[in-house]
C-alpha cells in the first residue's frame, strides 16, 4: 500500500514535469514564430529590401509590429540587425539581404519548483541571407541610381 501511494506520487510528478515541459516547448514555438515571420518578411519584400533606402526603418517598423502582436517587447530582443551587400557571382549583379534576430524570454514554471527550478529561460535566432539578381550589369562608377532604375516598387 505504501508502495502503491509512492508510485502514485512520483506519477503525478512525473505529470506535472511533462505538463512543464509541453508548456516550456509552445512558449520556444511562440518566440520563434516571430523570427520565422521575420525571415519570411525578407523573403516576400526582397525586392523592396533591395533597392529601398529606407530599407532599416521599414524592416524595424514590421519586426517591431509582428514582436508586439505575439505579445512581446523590444526588451526581449537580443540582436536584430538588416544588411545589405552588392556583390557580383560570376559577373552577374547580385543584391544581398541578410538578417540575424535573436530573442529571449523566461518561461515561469508551474510544477518543476518542486525540484527547485523555477524559471526556464526561452531563446530563439535566426539568420537568413537572400539575393536578389539585377539585369543591369555594375560597372565601376556607375550611379546607384542608374544602376537600379527601371526597378517599379510600386507593384
Amino acid at each position: 500500500m505504501i508502495m502503491g501511494a509512492f508510485g502514485i506520487i512520483l506519477l503525478l510528478m512525473f505529470m506535472g514535469i511533462m505538463v512543464d515541459m509541453g508548456l516550456y516547448f509552445t512558449s520556444y514555438r511562440r518566440l520563434s514564430a516571430v523570427t520565422k515571420y521575420s525571415s519570411e518578411e525578407i523573403q516576400q519584400m526582397l525586392p523592396y529590401y533591395s533597392f529601398a533606402n529606407d530599407y532599416e526603418s521599414a524592416f524595424r517598423t514590421e519586426f517591431n509590429k509582428n514582436l508586439y502582436e505575439y505579445g512581446y517587447t523590444l526588451d526581449n530582443v537580443d540582436r536584430s540587425t538588416i544588411t545589405r551587400i552588392n556583390t557580383s557571382r560570376l559577373g552577374n549583379p547580385i543584391i544581398s539581404v541578410e538578417m540575424d534576430v535573436a530573442l529571449h524570454d523566461t518561461y515561469q514554471c508551474i510544477f518543476l519548483p518542486i525540484i527547485g527550478i523555477s524559471e526556464l529561460p526561452v531563446n530563439a535566432s535566426r539568420k537568413t541571407a537572400q539575393s536578389y539578381g539585377i539585369e543591369k550589369r555594375y560597372t565601376a562608377g556607375m550611379p546607384v541610381e542608374l544602376w537600379t532604375g527601371g526597378v517599379e516598387l510600386d507593384d
